[in-house]
């Protein structure tokens, strides 16, 4: 009897932390929900014993993305602030510890293994659940019904709502809007982001999105 090969472990990086399990998820669960549409539809109206089973079914499946998202925060957050830490909380106390380390004389600095950490920090000039809530309506039809239920709607003043629909939006159009955001984001520094990598600005300008594709 042969044996059947495992499939292989995914890579991490030397800090240990691999993402990609979280868009497996996020995609389990989008398949999931695509169906909630069919439940719904299906069960008809005066079986109250199926629209009931219908309801507890959807809501469990609601309480288990809940519970979904709890966990990332229990169980990787850490790991990402230590890949990449943005949060303000972290900003604030090493800008609070470069000051502190500014007070000390030069001299006693110098004899010590204290240094300043160099912080570049941009942060997105839009709020990021205004650029979810245009784009809900981007999202598949029983997804939106899904949603619907439960109060998030494809108005794009309801910012409060598309918080959650953020949470499965992968389409084409919001990451693009994301990607666009953050490099203008970082234009808007240029300077800054020069001197922090000490590259040398020579103000030419930079190609668009659409002239790199064409390079």
């Amino acid at each position: 009897m042969s044996e059947q090969a495992s499939p292989p472990a995914h890579p991490r990086d030397a800090r240990g932390c691999d993402t990609r399990s979280l868009l497996l998820i996020h995609g389990l669960f989008r398949q999931i929900f695509s169906r909630a549409q069919g439940l719904v539809q299906d069960a008809p109206p005066g079986d109250a014993a199926r629209v009931k089973l219908v309801k507890d079914h959807l809501s469990e499946l609601l309480q288990a993305l809940h519970n979904h998202h709890v966990h990332e925060d229990i169980l990787w957050w850490d790991r990402l602030k230590q890949r990449a830490p943005e949060s303000t909380a972290d900003v604030e106390r090493m800008q609070r510890i470069n000051q502190t380390i500014a007070l000390i004389p030069p001299e006693a600095r110098n004899n010590s293994a204290l240094r300043p950490i160099e912080l570049l920090v941009i942060a997105p000039s839009q709020r990021l659940d205004a650029v979810a809530a245009r784009h809900v309506g981007d999202l598949p039809a029983p997804v939106r019904t899904m949603l619907g239920a439960l109060g998030v709607t494809a108005n794009m003043q309801d910012v409060r709502g598309a918080a959650l629909a953020s949470y499965l939006l992968f389409e084409q159009g919001y990451t693009r809007d994301l990607m666009a955001l953050g490099r203008a984001d970082t234009l808007a520094q240029r300077a800054a982001v020069c001197r922090f990598f000490g590259w040398n600005d020579t103000g030419a300008p930079l190609p668009t999105r659409g002239e790199e594709a064409k390079a």
